[in-house]
């Protein structure tokens, strides 16, 4: 249920960020709580409908500690990647 009289269109993009954070769980649900719901690389909040992405900081992919995980957009991962 929305609260109250809220909008995707309202411009109240905290409250989006964290309702759409809700379909997440595990590792990218901690890190989105950490992070305040916004993008560990861009550091702009994430809208309804944007696919988040774990990026692992130091690029092993079996490492699955807390500190070494950031939710990012799927448009910044795909940029920390093609950069590297």
């Amino acid at each position: 249920m929305v609260k109250g009289d809220a909008s995707p269109f309202n411009g109240d993009i905290v409250y989006w960020s964290k309702r759409e954070s809700k379909h997440y769980d595990g590792m990218t649900a901690f890190a989105l709580k950490k992070q305040d719901h916004t993008c560990g690389y861009c550091g702009l909040k994430f809208v309804d409908g944007e696919d988040i992405h774990l990026h692992h900081v130091d690029g092993n992919h079996d490492n699955w500690k807390r500190k070494n995980l950031l939710a990012i957009h799927q448009s910044c991962h795909q940029y920390v990647h093609m950069s590297n």
